[in-house]
């Protein structure tokens, strides 16, 4: 989810500078987050079998192919489309050597800027207005039947891998401790946790866990006072609508390239204090102080200082 957040910059760029047509490729799941791109002419869903897609693809006449996932299957896509094409450095073999072994020759900057200079031979420019989301408003409407509070803090529960992810013990302090409403997100996965931490809770509890759609969920966090999550896709939707945030930051790094991108100015990072051999994992499904996990090592104190921070400004 987040990757696809974080091409919208190169979409608009591309699109405000070169006038063009613009097709996007994504798995069915993401559908909603591109489709609703005014800068968008037509999306594809990304079929499992790749000869499908390629087949369709082909039918298109592309004049040029911009892969900003550069794995096996968008290499084939793009060898197979035979125009000509553009790709960024991921920059693998770096990321591998600060994890495996601490030694950092990344270099200091986001993703998001990586894929515009993969784009210098087009003259492409960044107009660095950061992530954007588009809705349906219809979306907006059904948001706004669920009757949330006025303000709230939004708590993004989930993610793919556990070194992303906060415990109850931590969820459960940080929403007792907070001075305003909450709003928990997640998938199907963080049902059973959310409903503990709310059975347990002397607070009302706003649970949309399992419960709400990828663009559901965006609209919350567009309406939320604070966000609140892991380094997940939630953070990268809070940088799409300029929300303050707090990202909490566990297995993975900032370093690494994904944080959140041209964020509101009074969010927060925060990171274990004495795991010093971060990042343990490029995804954080692995964690070097297992298990102890490094997201799990964080004093929920620090995470509602910073929550009472923001509030403050």
């Amino acid at each position: 989810m987040g990757d696809i957040i974080l091409t919208s910059p190169v979409v608009r760029n591309v699109k405000n500078q070169l006038d063009s047509e613009i097709h996007f490729l994504v798995k069915k799941t993401f559908l909603d987050l591109v489709d609703h791109s005014p800068h968008i002419s037509k999306t594809h869903s990304l079929n499992p079998d790749i000869k499908h897609s390629i087949s369709a693809l082909q039918n298109e006449s592309f004049d040029l192919v911009i892969d900003l996932q550069k794995n096996r299957k968008s290499k084939a896509i793009v060898k197979s489309l035979g125009c000509e094409s553009l790709s960024f450095d991921k920059l693998n073999v770096k990321k591998w050597l600060l994890v495996q072994s601490g030694i950092d020759l990344l270099p200091d900057i986001h993703i998001v800027d990586r894929y515009f200079k993969s784009l210098e031979p087009i003259q492409i420019v960044n107009d660095n207005l950061g992530n954007e989301l588009f809705i349906s408003p219809n979306t907006t409407n059904s948001v706004q039947e669920l009757n949330l509070p006025a303000e709230f803090i939004a708590i993004g529960m989930g993610a793919q891998h556990k070194g992303k992810c906060l415990n109850q013990e931590q969820l459960s302090f940080i929403i007792e401790e907070a001075t305003l409403p909450i709003v928990l997100l997640g998938g199907k996965r963080e049902l059973e946790l959310s409903r503990s931490i709310e059975k347990n809770s002397s607070k009302k509890i706003w649970n949309l866990t399992g419960k709400s759609s990828l663009l559901e969920t965006a609209e919350i966090i567009r309406n939320s006072k604070i966000t609140l999550s892991g380094d997940t896709g939630i953070m990268h939707m809070a940088s799409a609508y300029k929300v303050p945030q707090i990202s909490v930051w566990g297995c993975t790094s900032p370093k690494l390239g994904m944080f959140p991108y041209e964020a509101h100015e009074d969010s927060i990072i925060l990171e274990p204090i004495d795991h010093e051999k971060r990042p343990c994992a490029k995804l954080g499904n692995r964690c070097k102080y297992a298990p102890n996990w490094c997201i799990q090592s964080i004093d929920p104190n620090r995470i509602v200082m910073a929550l009472d921070l923001i509030l403050k400004k």
